[in-house]
């Protein structure tokens, strides 16, 4: 018998070994095989990303404007941001930034509805900026602006109702016309005519305008101003307010109150502002997880209150005068017709 007839059945077998040796002999050269470039990508898009930068809050203002709101913003936004562990910066522009999470922006900021189209993810709310429409990550606080004729007639509505003969007057910036007619309107809206008792008979209410540099020589005027007018109550409401100027008005004799209390409050009534950062912390939470798209007016407040020199009274006076002008049911416009 041939004895290579009986080694044939092992022939499979031998086969089959010398595969997976070759096999095995392949793998290290494919392993070590540089990768296509779109596979490279795609391996390096699916790694996580891991940072330990906590996330961000802007906020974003003109330096020179709104000053006072600012101050009370960042007072507002400093401990809210602390309690997440969050970054808060303050900006006077946009900027796109991955760890950023809110944006709270003054005016003019005209370019907001694109900043928020640009930032899907980012909540941003719009502080006194008008003519804008809400968008799903786009808030309003004041979307009518900043309602100085609101807090313009509260001020001479108050003036009115602590003076004896209504011998009241308002300073005001150059600029501000406004302001002077809305206080005007607020001290009519309580005293009618306004008859006086005994003169000097002059128009009240009175209002003085300050240059845009407010100069010492311009506080004294308007100090020099009161005082032969013989004011008795006057509404300070210009956008800078030197600490050291008030003092000046006061050696007149004159009682004060204003939008931002001065260092020597001594004969300081109250403060009437405009809260902006009340509304922002009722609605913070919500943004923190998403929650835009809504809108509210900014807040009418009172603080710093003497009550020696505003009884809690005539407060509670002042204070129903806030809800009627918030609510629409006192338009601050409207003069009353006069008799003549």
């Amino acid at each position: 018998m041939d004895k290579r007839i009986l080694k044939l059945p092992y022939l499979p077998i031998f086969v089959l070994l010398l595969s997976a040796c070759i096999s095995r002999a392949a793998i290290p050269e494919a392993v070590t095989s540089p990768l296509p470039p779109s596979a490279s990508l795609i391996v390096e898009t699916q790694l996580p990303k891991s940072t330990d930068e906590p996330p961000k809050v802007y906020l974003v203002a003109d330096p020179g404007t709104h000053l006072q709101i600012q101050i009370h913003l960042l007072r507002e936004l400093m401990p809210l941001t602390a309690t997440q562990g969050w970054i808060l910066e303050k900006h006077t522009s946009y900027a796109i930034d991955p760890l950023l999470r809110v944006v709270v922006a003054l005016p003019p900021a005209a370019e907001i509805e694109q900043w928020a189209d640009q930032s899907p993810d980012v909540q941003f709310v719009a502080v006194g900026i008008s003519g804008l429409a809400t968008k799903p990550n786009l808030s309003l606080i004041g979307p009518d602006g900043f309602r100085q004729d609101q807090l313009s007639f509260l001020a001479g509505y108050l003036a009115a109702v602590i003076t004896p003969d209504w011998r009241v007057a308002t300073l005001v910036d150059e600029t501000n016309e406004a302001g002077a007619a809305g206080f005007r309107n607020g001290v009519i809206y309580y005293c009618g005519l306004c008859r006086l008792t005994y003169p000097p008979y002059y128009d009240y209410p009175l209002s003085f305008s300050l240059q845009p540099d407010h100069s010492e020589e311009d506080w004294r005027q308007a100090a020099e101003f009161f005082e032969a007018r013989a004011v008795d109550t006057l509404f300070i409401n210009v956008k800078a307010q030197e600490s050291e100027m008030p003092r000046i008005l006061s050696e007149s004799g004159l009682i004060m109150f204003g939008n931002s209390l001065p260092a020597d409050a001594e004969q300081w009534i109250a403060t009437l502002r405009l809260a902006p950062e009340i509304s922002l912390r009722k609605k913070w939470n919500g943004l923190l997880q998403g929650e835009g798209g809504w809108q509210t007016e900014i807040p009418l407040i009172i603080e710093d209150v003497n009550r020696e020199l505003l009884s809690t009274g005539r407060l509670q006076w002042i204070e129903k005068m806030i809800d009627e002008l918030q609510s629409g049911f006192v338009d601050p416009s409207v003069t009353p017709i006069s008799p003549e």
